[in-house]
């Protein structure tokens, strides 16, 4: 979380998240005004059908985005984690007690 706040990738991720959202919510929207329009075969339902298809493939792509950049994320934390560095700066429960004993001294 550090390197993501520290290259102010924050704001990007978000943005990431609320376009998955925000499509989803979209196709679904989409979804119930175009089925009743089903069973017309006119022009304007290729034209609809389009814009489904566009619709959903953009909620694909940003749905695999960002679960792509979350599943890194999450590679890097358990590296790190195991890594000889991790817990060192760590506060133990252990050491919790010790210190709210210290402090009651």
């Amino acid at each position: 979380m550090r390197k993501i706040k520290a290259n102010n990738a924050t704001r990007l991720l978000t943005n990431y998240i609320n376009t998955a959202v925000m499509s989803g919510i979209l196709i679904t929207v989409y979804s119930v005004t175009f089925n009743a329009f089903l069973d017309k075969t006119d022009g304007g339902f290729w034209y609809l059908f389009l814009i489904w298809v566009f619709i959903a493939v953009l909620f694909i792509l940003s749905a695999y985005r960002i679960l792509s950049i979350m599943l890194l994320i999450l590679n890097k934390l358990a590296e790190y984690e195991n890594s000889e560095g991790f817990g060192k700066n760590q506060i133990t429960s252990s050491d919790n007690l010790e210190i709210k004993l210290d402090n009651k001294r």
